[in-house]
């Protein structure tokens, strides 16, 4: 019994880490994706608070659109972290790391590559979207959508590849490990 029971922390813990590590990439991604294009979010986000400011704004949306990523992560993660007999995956918070940091790069060349296409009319602001936000942002506002939604899918393609992986990883584990006869 307390073999499970310590697997199931190890369980919750690469959940909240999952989260947390979400978080905290939505609160640095948000804090410069807001400053890239501020209607990014005034305009086409949902208000979430009375606040004009900035940093407020993005610090709201960046636990507000990845916490759940990060249990979508998580969950996944700390099953084939966790389930079976095999050891437990102790690489979990840097490989989690790694996909946020792979993940932010791709969101910067993502957002450039939205904006370079924008300059030179390869893409273009959803009409609706072109009368609100004033036409001097329109290149802007292409770059923070391409970066989030690259975001978005990078971390879900990540989560799928760290989530398979982790077994395989577990398996060279036990395979390393000496057979108690």
């Amino acid at each position: 019994m307390t073999g499970l029971l310590r697997r199931s922390g190890h369980a919750l813990r690469i959940v909240a880490i999952s989260v947390a590590g979400a978080v905290i990439y939505g609160l640095i991604h948000d804090q410069v994706t807001i400053r890239v294009c501020p209607q990014y979010f005034t305009v086409t986000h949902p208000k979430v608070t009375d606040s004009t400011n900035l940093t407020v704004i993005a610090l709201i949306w960046g636990v507000i659109a990845t916490w759940w990523m990060g249990v979508i992560l998580g969950i996944p993660l700390a099953v084939t972290a966790t389930l079976g007999t095999w050891p437990v995956y102790p690489r979990i918070v840097r490989a989690i790391a790694w996909l946020l940091i792979v993940m932010g790069v791709l969101a910067l060349v993502a957002g450039i590559t939205g904006y370079v296409l924008a300059r030179r009319d390869a893409i273009t602001i959803p009409h609706d979207l072109a009368r609100e936000i004033p036409r001097a942002m329109h290149d802007r506002w292409l770059a923070a959508w391409c970066a989030h939604n690259a975001s978005y899918g990078f971390g879900a393609l990540g989560a799928i590849v760290l989530a398979l992986y982790v077994p395989i990883a577990r398996w060279r584990l036990a395979r390393k490990q000496p057979r108690v006869a």
